[in-house]
């Protein structure tokens, strides 16, 4: 029952999400490089802030609970943006998310890991149209998109447990709900901010180049 509300409450934040996130250019193996290094750097930036946000906010015997010492992904995405020649520690260093995503208790992390971790496991289908995706034929290695490998279906498998244990203690799990919701909106706000970034500095690239033009 759990399962079936959270999908259904973030089912519009899920799809308007894969739209931004380049959905059909993967599905038709046509994105490009940039395209592939910009959402490494949306992942980067999402999930460092939502790792920091679940170490601050949960206690050591939740972290426990939850595994999450397995569930860190930030140091696969520094691997990746490296493999292209990006430094992701400066550009964390240099970017800040416009909203704030706050961790206080069990069931908000599990509504935040329902969005992380259900992202991992479809990272896996992802992974299997990049591979073919000739304009990214070049690149080694995937680890992000790799998430947990064999593991990926398992942990994904704890988590969907947990959600249901919740289920069974306590009737009212909108706190998980809303958290998911949240989650969903916070990964919506880095894609749109730094989509309109990428957009800002191609307008002041063009202006530039038309103004050298008129000398």
């Amino acid at each position: 029952m759990i399962l079936g509300k959270l999908r259904q409450a973030t089912s519009d934040q899920h799809k308007a999400l894969e739209k931004l996130l380049y959905q059909e250019k993967i599905l038709n193996y046509s994105l490009s490089v940039a395209e592939f290094k910009e959402l490494l750097l949306i992942n980067l930036l999402a999930h460092a802030h939502l790792e920091e946000a679940l170490e601050k906010g949960l206690s050591q015997n939740e972290k426990n609970v939850l595994d999450l010492g397995k569930r860190k992904k930030t140091e696969w995405l520094l691997k990746d943006l490296l493999q292209q020649g990006i430094d992701g520690e400066k550009f964390l260093n240099e970017t800040q998310p416009t909203s704030q995503l706050i961790v206080g208790n069990l069931q908000e992390a599990l509504g935040v890991l329902y969005v992380s971790e259900g992202a991992t496991l479809g990272g896996k289908f992802i992974l299997r149209k990049m591979v073919l995706n000739p304009t990214l034929k070049f690149i080694s290695d995937f680890t992000f998109f790799r998430g947990y490998e064999g593991d990926t279906g398992e942990y994904w498998r704890e988590i969907q447990e947990l959600l249901n244990q919740e289920e069974k203690e306590d009737a009212d799990y909108s706190i998980i709900i809303d958290k998911a919701v949240e989650t969903f909106g916070f990964f919506i706000s880095i894609v749109e901010d730094l989509q309109k970034k990428r957009t800002a500095m191609k307008m002041m690239s063009k202006c530039a180049e038309k103004e050298l033009g008129n000398r």
